[in-house]
């Protein structure tokens, strides 16, 4: 039986909810929702930011809003401080490209608004891409409104009069900044025209171990900072790279030049490759690559701009060892215990020879890749203390080592010495002048024909032809200075001071004077080739070539089985002349009688015919069975 007073509770429910609806719409006719704004502000310089531009269009926003019942959204940072709109920057870069993405993934709401004070805070590019930009933002149902003119660009009802309005103000906007960019670059013109001609300086900047006087319109070193400098390019000199250099500043607490607490790798680089430190400044200027900004060379370096603290000669001669620097750090680079780093190559494969440490304190160099186990290569070590005496000793006549310890050898420079420090500054200049050459020819390739960059063109060719010329005939005097010039003076005792040191133990010392021995390796020999031979008395040989030498000139190094004692040999054209033999290669070597004696001693041999004059002085002895 049905029960006509049973109360129907989901007709009661719908009913709440229908009058429930009817009062929320009416209340959105009383009160509609406000939509969403966002001021954006853009200033070229942060010099604009002083004056009372951002209060003013700060206050114009405010009362924009109040007067149209909008609701400010400052969720979002739109202020470009600093940023410019002539080549749309503040869309790639800056905070407006940020508000377009922010619309596009439904961050901002359509129907929003976004104030600006003229058209111009958006963009100063030429019409077709600001017009492009002011429409896609409109497409995207956002309402642009101008303060300057209290006018509002929105989603069809953009009628001809705003259209022309809005074209005009782009125009004249990309014309102003047009005549601006032209302007600041004929500035720029002058100003260098005038810095290379009378030495005005350009601006107060300057690297960080100069400052700048003001009323004398000079820069003037800073003593303690350019004695850093110099030390520098000294430690480079030496044989350290930028890690050690770095390393040494920061472990003497040496005050960096700026704000940073400690010196890193890359300020010392840059130190060591700013031509600054001769006194030339390279003026530069922004240029997009490939999509990106980058500082390029203004045209060509203004000499003498600041005060030299590095002469030419050092600047270029670093600059050529640090290329020819090619070890890989490791265990064995931090002491240096390997001199012949990236010198010494197998004979059966050509890879290169490891430093290898293995038990009881033995070192060895071994073949890389017969160290990877792959069968290509068999492998076959050398005792590393050992091959150090039978190669150090055997190029006992091939090698300054005065050099190795310049502060107990000041020596005079040797006419020697002095062509090659000129011969290092021309190669440094033809670098130079081969980038300028380039500069110029891809100038030209981009604007055409200028009789300017022609002339240009072919005066730097023929200063490179110039220096091309100097060069060889400084490599010609080189050569008969060198021949002339008593170079083994004083060579003996700088050895035996430099077996001293490594007597010594003393880890700095040791470290300093290895890593200047390794340059003066790297500085003649192009490579060392082991070789183990199919011969019972023999571990192998050793032969050392030479830079800028043809195959006629060389050294080999017969090292016997154990590899205790070795003859060395000094081969031209297939005539071998003996030249050293050591009975004990023990490490640091002995210099006593029937132990080790450098200078000929054998008669001449054929290496054709490998006919020996004198008894083989390889007597039977017990293998090295350490490794």
């Amino acid at each position: 039986m049905i029960n006509r007073h049973a109360i129907d509770y989901n007709n009661l429910n719908h009913f709440s909810e229908r009058v429930k609806m009817k009062k929320e719409k009416a209340k959105e006719k009383e009160n509609p929702q406000r939509h969403k704004a966002y001021s954006y502000v853009r200033f070229s310089t942060t010099d604009q930011r002083k004056g009372d531009s951002l209060d003013r269009q700060t206050e114009k926003t405010l009362k924009y809003i109040q007067e149209h019942n909008l609701e400010l959204d400052t969720t979002l940072n739109l202020l470009d401080a600093g940023v410019s709109a002539f080549k749309g920057k503040n869309v790639d870069e800056g905070r407006l490209g940020q508000f377009i993405q922010a619309i596009d993934n439904g961050r901002v709401k359509r129907g929003s608004y976004l104030i600006v004070e003229s058209l111009d805070r958006l963009s100063r590019q030429n019409v077709e891409d600001a017009l492009s930009l002011f429409l896609d933002i409109i497409k995207k149902g956002i309402t642009i409104v101008t303060l300057q003119d209290s006018r509002e660009y929105r989603k069809g009802q953009l009628d001809t009069a705003s259209l022309f309005i809005s074209i005009s103000v782009m125009v004249r906007a990309n014309e102003e900044s047009e005549i601006k960019s032209m302007r600041v670059r004929e500035a720029r013109k002058r100003a260098l025209k005038t810095a290379r001609e009378s030495g005005k300086k350009l601006s107060p900047r300057c690297p960080g171990w100069l400052r700048y006087n003001k009323d004398e319109d000079e820069f003037d070193v800073i003593p303690k900072r350019g004695e850093v400098v110099k030390r520098i390019f000294s430690m480079s000199l030496a044989g350290h790279g930028k890690r050690a250099i770095t390393t040494t500043l920061n472990r003497e607490r040496v005050p960096t030049f700026g704000k940073g607490k400690a010196w890193i790798d890359s300020v010392v680089l840059q130190t060591l490759d700013n031509e600054a430190v001769m006194g030339i400044h390279q003026p530069k200027t922004a240029k997009e690559i490939d999509g990106k900004k980058r500082r390029v060379a203004d045209g060509d370096p203004i000499q003498g701009y600041f005060p030299g603290v590095i002469d030419k000669a050092t600047f270029y001669k670093a600059k050529k060892m640090r290329k020819e620097r090619r070890y890989s750090p490791g265990r064995a680079s931090h002491g240096f215990a390997n001199l012949f780093t990236g010198l010494a190559k197998c004979g059966q494969c050509g890879d290169s020879l490891h430093f290898e440490h293995k038990r009881k304190g033995l070192n060895y160099l071994v073949c890389a890749t017969s160290r990877n186990s792959t069968g290509l290569c068999k492998r076959h070590g050398w005792r590393y203390e050992r091959v150090q005496t039978h190669i150090i000793c055997n190029l006992f006549d091939e090698l300054d080592f005065r050099d190795v310890l310049p502060d107990i050898y000041k020596r005079s420079r040797t006419e020697a010495n002095r062509i090659q420090d000129l011969i290092d500054e021309k190669e440094g200049s033809l670098e130079d002048l081969l980038r300028q050459i380039a500069n110029v020819t891809e100038a030209i390739g981009k604007i055409g024909y200028s009789e300017a960059l022609e002339e240009k063109l072919n005066s730097l060719e023929d200063t490179r032809n110039e220096t091309k010329d100097d060069i060889k005939i400084l490599k010609t005097s080189l050569e008969e200075a060198s021949k002339a010039s008593s170079r083994m003076e004083g060579v003996p005792e700088a050895l035996t001071s430099y077996i001293e040191v490594e007597k010594s133990g003393e880890a700095e010392k040791v470290k300093d004077s290895r890593m200047r021995l390794h340059q003066l390796l790297k500085g003649i020999i192009d490579k060392m080739v082991f070789a183990n031979l199919e011969d019972d008395s023999l571990h192998g040989t050793i032969t050392i070539t030479f830079k800028g030498i043809n195959g006629g000139y060389h050294r080999l190094v017969k090292v016997e089985k154990g590899l205790n004692r070795s003859i060395g040999y000094r081969v031209q054209d297939s005539i071998m002349s003996p030249q050293c033999r050591i009975n004990d290669a023990s490490w640091p070597p002995k210099f006593e009688e029937g132990i080790l004696t450098p200078g000929p001693f054998l008669d001449t041999l054929d290496q054709k015919t490998g006919e020996v004059l004198s008894e083989n002085p390889f007597d039977e002895v017990e293998e090295d069975n350490d490794f």
